[in-house]
């Protein structure tokens, strides 16, 4: 059975307010347990070349296309973790502010991505950017997730 027809069967059972049957349920938690399992498996083994925490710009790039290649992440994650410009955010007395340094210092330089996001996050927050916000929350969460896998390996 395909997972899109366990997923019509349920949602048919759900907008009939019926309960769905035991062995579908149970038939699509272990296809999305196995979908899990495979992709978190892959992404381990992208995760594997890179270090969050030691980057530099052209790397981010290369990591977000093998991950959205593999379906890990979507390209408009894809888009918000390789997007030029943010390379150049940092921190200098507590205030959020651009490099003004050559862009090939900058861009070849290795930073720690999860902190170079979660800068982002707070430059957003300052501003009360509901859309930035959100979608700095989800680059971060997957960043915090993809350094889990990165230690597992």
């Amino acid at each position: 059975m395909q997972i899109d027809s366990v997923i019509s069967s349920i949602q048919v059972s759900q907008a009939s307010r019926q309960v769905a049957p035991e062995t579908v349920a149970v038939t699509a938690q272990k296809i999305a347990e196995a979908v899990n399992l495979e992709t978190a498996d892959h992404a381990t083994q992208i995760m594997q070349n890179y270090d969050l925490h030691n980057m530099a710009y052209p790397e981010i790039v290369k990591m977000a296309g093998e991950l959205r290649d593999a379906g890990i992440i979507t390209i408009v994650q894809a888009g918000l973790l390789s997007a030029p410009g943010g390379e150049r955010l940092k921190l200098v007395s507590g205030q959020t502010v651009f490099d003004n340094r050559d862009e090939k210092d900058i861009v070849y330089e290795k930073k720690d991505y999860i902190e170079n996001f979660e800068l982002h996050l707070a430059s957003a927050e300052k501003s009360q950017d509901i859309s930035t916000i959100n979608h700095m929350k989800s680059i971060v969460n997957i960043l915090h997730n993809l350094d889990a896998l990165s230690a597992k390996a």
